[in-house]
């Protein structure tokens, strides 16, 4: 299991923050995920970039369609993507 952040998690959190997805009913599945970040990824990959997003609180499982998980971001990943905009700034600044 992974146990930090990669690239294409940051991806998936960006692209649930930039789509709105935000509620449990307002929620995106996986092969949408895939199509929409439009980066050719295993199901593996995916799979483990869910979890470990899902375990950590970064995104959370809305209402289900069927079988077919649904994510959205949480508060948790609003506010690391919101950190991090803000450190990147504090860099870009030379503070």
């Amino acid at each position: 299991m992974t146990k930090y952040m990669t690239q294409y998690m940051l991806k998936i959190l960006t692209l649930l923050h930039k789509e709105n997805y935000r509620t449990m009913i307002l929620a995106i599945d996986r092969t949408n995920i895939r199509e929409k970040i439009n980066e050719k990824v295993s199901n593996d990959k995916l799979s483990r970039s869910l979890l470990y997003l899902e375990r950590n609180n970064y995104i959370g499982v809305g209402v289900k369609s069927g079988k077919t998980k649904r994510y959205y971001i949480t508060n948790i990943g609003l506010d690391f993507l919101n950190d991090s905009f803000n450190i990147k700034k504090l860099k870009e600044k030379g503070e």
